[in-house]
C-alpha cells in the first residue's frame, strides 16, 4: 500500500480535460478582463485613426495607394475572367471534337487503309530541234489532279463531322488528315491515301475520289492537253498506326490541362481580394475601433486563459475529484457544496465536469457520503475527521455523520498542517476520513497528510471534497 501510494504522487499524469475545466472555472474573470482590454484597444484604435484623420497629407497618401491598388485589382480580375471566359471556350470546342472529330474514333490498331496510284500520260516525245514549241505538260496535269484531290471536303462526304473541314483544319495541332496525296511529277504518277475508322468511310471516301478524278479528265483535256489516266496501283489494308493513337492521347492531356487551367483561374480569382480604402473618415474610425476592440477581446481570452492555465499548474491545488482518484489509493466518498446559492448553467456544467454535483441537496450529499463510510469502514467503529479543511467545516461534517450513523464514534482532529492537536489525535487506533477544499487545498498539503497517517499505522478510509 505504501509503496503504491509513493509512486501514485510520483508519477503524475496532467488530465487536459480537467484543465480546461478548471480554466474555465474562471470563466467571469477571463471575461471582466476580456471586456476591459477590448474597450481600452478600441479607444485606442480609435484615438489612432481620428489623429489619421486629421493628417492631411496621410489622408491624400491613403487616397492614391487606394486608387491605385483598385486599378491593380479591376485589372487582375478582368484579365482572370476574360482567361476563364477563353478556357472555356476551348474547353467546348475540346468537348465538340470528342464527339464529332472522326479522328478521335480511331483504333490506332485497326486503321483502314486504301492506297491508289495514277499514272498520267501525255504522249510527250523528246525533240531537240523543236523544243520550244513542245513542252511537257504532264507535271501540270498531275498536279491539277491532286489540287482537286486535295479541295474535297471530308466533311461534306462524312456526315458524323459538321466541323472542322478534316481536308485543311485539324481537330489538335499534329493530327493525321484522313486523306492525303503525293506526285512524281516527272513520272506522272499521282498517290492517294485514305485511313478510315472503318471500311464504310474509306468507301465514302473513296467513291469521291474516283468521282473527282473523273470529272476532272475532260476538263484537263481541253484546257492543258490530252492525255491518259491509268491507275497504276490500287491496294485495300488495315494497318497499325500508333499516331492515331498519340493524338487521341495528346487530345486528352490538352482537355485536362484546359480544364485544370479553369479551375485554377477560378481558384486565383476567388482568392483575389479587393483592396480596403484605408482612407480616414467618421466610419473607419468606428470600424477601426471595432476591429481593435475584437483583438483586445482575443487576446484577453489567450493571455488570462494562459495565466489561469500556468496558475493552476504551478499551484497545484484540487481542482477536481477525478485528480484525486488518479493520484492516491484511498477513493472520494462524497462531495459536499457548502453554498447552496443558485448558479449559472455554465457554472453547474462546470461543477459536474469537475465531479462537485450542483444539483443535489445538502442531506442527498451527506447520505451518500454516509454510506460510502458505511462500504469502507468494516469493524472499525471509530473515525476520525481530520484535513486541510477549515475546523467549523469540519465540525458541521461531524453533526450530519453522528445523526446518519449513530453507531459510529466521529471525532474531529483538525488540519495535520499546522495543528499539534491533530498530530496528537492520530496516537489512537482509528480510521481517517479527510476532508479536502475543492480550489483551496494542495496537493503538497495532501501529500504531507498522506505521510502522516501513514506513519501513525492508522487507515485513511477516503476523502470528502468539499466546495
Amino acid at each position: 500500500m505504501q509503496e503504491d501510494r509513493i509512486y501514485k504522487e510520483d508519477v503524475i499524469e496532467i488530465n487536459l480535460l480537467d484543465l480546461f475545466w478548471s480554466v474555465l472555472r474562471k470563466w467571469k474573470s477571463i471575461l471582466t478582463a476580456m471586456v476591459v482590454l477590448g474597450v481600452l484597444l478600441a479607444g485606442f484604435g480609435a484615438i489612432k485613426e481620428y489623429i489619421h484623420l486629421k493628417d492631411e497629407d496621410f489622408v491624400t497618401e491613403q487616397q492614391e495607394t487606394y486608387e491605385s491598388d483598385l486599378e491593380t485589382y479591376e485589372l487582375e480580375k478582368k484579365l482572370l475572367e476574360r482567361k476563364i471566359e477563353n478556357l472555356e471556350e476551348d474547353l467546348a470546342r475540346q468537348e465538340f471534337y470528342e464527339k464529332n472529330a472522326i479522328m478521335l474514333f480511331f483504333d490506332e490498331y485497326n486503321v483502314y487503309v486504301q492506297t491508289v496510284s495514277y499514272y498520267i500520260n501525255t504522249g510527250y516525245e523528246i525533240a531537240p530541234e523543236l523544243f520550244y514549241q513542245n513542252p511537257n505538260y504532264t507535271s501540270v496535269i498531275t498536279n491539277s489532279y491532286r489540287a482537286a484531290v486535295d479541295r474535297i471536303k471530308l466533311d461534306e462526304i462524312v456526315s458524323t463531322v459538321s466541323e472542322p473541314d478534316l481536308t485543311t483544319v485539324n481537330p489538335i495541332n499534329g493530327s493525321k488528315r484522313m486523306l492525303t496525296t503525293s506526285v512524281d511529277a516527272g513520272n506522272g504518277v499521282l498517290n492517294i491515301t485514305i485511313y478510315g475508322d472503318t471500311e464504310e468511310r474509306v468507301d465514302q471516301i473513296y467513291s469521291v475520289v474516283k468521282e473527282i478524278v473523273s470529272e476532272q479528265k475532260p476538263l484537263l483535256d481541253q484546257v492543258i492537253g490530252e492525255h491518259t489516266l491509268d491507275v497504276l496501283s490500287e491496294k485495300r489494308y488495315v494497318d497499325v498506326d500508333p499516331d492515331f493513337g498519340s493524338l487521341q492521347d495528346s487530345f486528352n492531356s490538352k482537355t485536362e490541362t484546359i480544364t485544370q487551367g479553369i479551375l485554377k483561374s477560378k481558384e486565383d480569382l476567388e482568392e483575389l481580394e479587393e483592396p480596403v480604402d484605408g482612407t480616414p473618415s467618421g466610419g473607419s474610425i468606428i470600424k477601426k475601433a471595432i476591429i481593435y476592440g475584437i483583438i483586445g477581446l482575443l487576446i484577453g481570452l489567450v493571455l488570462l486563459g494562459v495565466i489561469a492555465l500556468i496558475k493552476l499548474i504551478l499551484e497545484d491545488k484540487v481542482n477536481s475529484v477525478e485528480d484525486i482518484r488518479r493520484r492516491y489509493t484511498a477513493p472520494v466518498l462524497g462531495t459536499y457544496k457548502q453554498e447552496q446559492k443558485k448558479q449559472t448553467k455554465l457554472d453547474q456544467l462546470i461543477a459536474r465536469k469537475l465531479g462537485i454535483p450542483a444539483s443535489k441537496t445538502a442531506e442527498e450529499q451527506f447520505q451518500f457520503i454516509a454510506s460510502s463510510i458505511h462500504l469502507f469502514l468494516q469493524e472499525n467503529k471509530r473515525i476520525l475527521v481530520l484535513g486541510n479543511s477549515d475546523i467549523e467545516t469540519m465540525n458541521f461534517i461531524k453533526e450530519q455523520l453522528d445523526s446518519l450513523i449513530p453507531e459510529v464514534e466521529i471525532n474531529v482532529g483538525g488540519n495535520v498542517n499546522d495543528s499539534p492537536k491533530a498530530i496528537h489525535s492520530l496516537s489512537e487506533e482509528t480510521a481517517v476520513v479527510c476532508v479536502e477544499t475543492w480550489g483551496k487545498t494542495s496537493h503538497k498539503e495532501m501529500r504531507h497528510e498522506l505521510d502522516v497517517i501513514s506513519a501513525s499505522g492508522n487507515t485513511n478510509l477516503g476523502y470528502i471534497v468539499v466546495s
